[in-house]
């Protein structure tokens, strides 16, 4: 089963003009491709809160094999650290500490223990041979917390370094100048061109 949670005013069904406009702006992203994201459920993200029970119901206690999360990522300014997490991206690389919305709620290093409990309740849907990817900005340039997330799911989490372009639905997904970077179980990280899922370049 996937799944696509996001925090839109208008509501996200599937066939709702946002819903089909956001298939084709993921789809316009992807170069030489007639790519369509397959989703089975949608949820409207409000606060951690909501979105956790928005993927319980919906998965029907079901695995959710891809889990796609789409709201805002921000840097946190004079928030970097260096860490030595992978020996293929590097030794002593610089990282940024990153905040993740959750509609109403952001996500960080500082109050993750807080919404931990909250968090760890979908791993009755989550583990090996789920994945769960940000769409937000920023997100993968923040890899402890990438990290963080991997160990309580116990299964993939991947989101991109760029940036969302104003006006533009999804543009960080034209990953001309970033990367995506990908966290598994025990701190093994991986950067790559292509989409850790779909495998194509943007």
């Amino acid at each position: 089963m996937d799944i696509l949670a996001g925090d839109f005013q208008g509501g996200l069904s599937q066939g709702s003009s946002l819903f089909n406009g956001l298939m084709d702006a993921l789809a316009s992203q992807i170069r030489g491709t007639n790519f369509r994201l397959s989703v089975d459920e949608t949820v409207q993200i409000d606060g951690i809160s909501s979105f956790v029970e928005g993927v319980l119901d919906k998965s029907g206690g079901q695995q959710v094999e891809h889990l796609y999360i789409l709201d805002h990522g921000y840097e946190i300014a004079g928030a970097g650290y260096k860490a030595t997490l992978d020996g293929k991206i590097g030794a002593g690389r610089n990282w940024s500490r990153v905040q993740v919305e959750f509609g109403s709620t952001k996500l960080g290093h500082s109050n993750f223990r807080v919404y931990q409990p909250q968090l760890q309740k979908l791993q009755k849907v989550l583990g090996r041979g789920s994945h769960v990817v940000f769409l937000n900005c920023s997100v993968g340039k923040d890899a402890a917390l990438l990290s963080r997330l991997a160990t309580l799911w116990q299964c993939s989490v991947s989101g991109p370094t760029a940036l969302q372009a104003a006006g533009e639905l999804i543009n960080m997904l034209n990953l001309k100048d970033g990367m995506w970077t990908t966290a598994h179980p025990g701190k093994n990280i991986r950067q790559t061109r292509t989409h850790p899922v779909w495998g194509t370049s943007f």
